[in-house]
């Protein structure tokens, strides 16, 4: 009896279980080219998604109250004209980023989850925005005690901005770019400041492809393309 595609993940299958939610996506006849037997149900892939999203919240949180802990300063606390905590609610901007998306392709048939992918409605869901990025306070400027704490900022802090990928998407002078594979799509990046995961593999403004029928959207940049899941392992 086949083990499902849930207790494979809490087996620690995640990258496998998350690559077959993708594919089951592909029509038939690239299925049976890629070799792929396993088809998680809708139900399944909703329960992988959010068993995966609620650990990374938990992550999340324990590494903001880990690096409080060491002195580490948040920089969206210290924005002077809206300060918030580095984890924050993101339904709203992520379901308007949904409608942008939906509106501007709604004579396009897309197959899975839709032009939106619903791995990021559900990272919205349950993991909300995030801003890991360092804020340096004035005595670690001029006093720096410890240089490993001043230069943490430096490598690589997570920031995936909802609000920005909405407005990213909504924007009326937002262009359509050509791919390589052909056809067109939306480019909108996750983040609006290049202090966050820039230097990943060399790489700078990670950003989505839109339309997507993936499940796990693709991260893309200047020499990567790696799913959106793998991007936040490499924080």
């Amino acid at each position: 009896m086949k083990k499902s595609s849930v207790r494979r993940y809490k087996e620690g299958e995640h990258e496998q279980v998350w690559r077959e939610l993708d594919f089951a996506l592909l029509p038939i006849k690239e299925q049976f080219e890629l070799g792929l037997g396993t088809h998680p149900s809708e139900e399944e892939t909703r329960e992988v998604i959010t068993l995966t999203f609620e650990r990374v919240a938990r992550n999340v949180d324990r590494l903001v109250s880990r690096l409080r802990d060491i002195g580490y300063q948040f920089a969206c606390e210290a924005e002077a004209k809206s300060p918030h905590p580095p984890r924050r609610p993101a339904v709203a901007a992520a379901k308007l980023a949904r409608t942008n998306t939906l509106e501007r392709f709604d004579d396009l048939e897309v197959t899975g989850s839709g032009p939106f992918p619903i791995a990021l409605s559900l990272f919205a869901e349950l993991v909300g925005s995030v801003d890991l990025r360092q804020q340096l306070t004035e005595d670690q400027l001029d006093k720096p005690s410890d240089p490993i704490l001043k230069t943490l900022g430096d490598w690589d802090p997570l920031e995936v901005d909802f609000d920005f990928l909405q407005y990213e998407i909504g924007e009326e002078e937002a262009e359509l770019h050509p791919l390589p594979e052909g056809g067109l799509a939306l480019q909108p990046a996750f983040a609006g400041s290049f202090e966050h995961k820039a230097n990943i593999s060399g790489a700078w403004n990670p950003h989505l492809r839109l339309p997507s029928y993936r499940v796990d959207p693709m991260v893309f940049a200047e020499g990567i393309a790696l799913p959106f899941t793998t991007y936040l392992r490499k924080t």
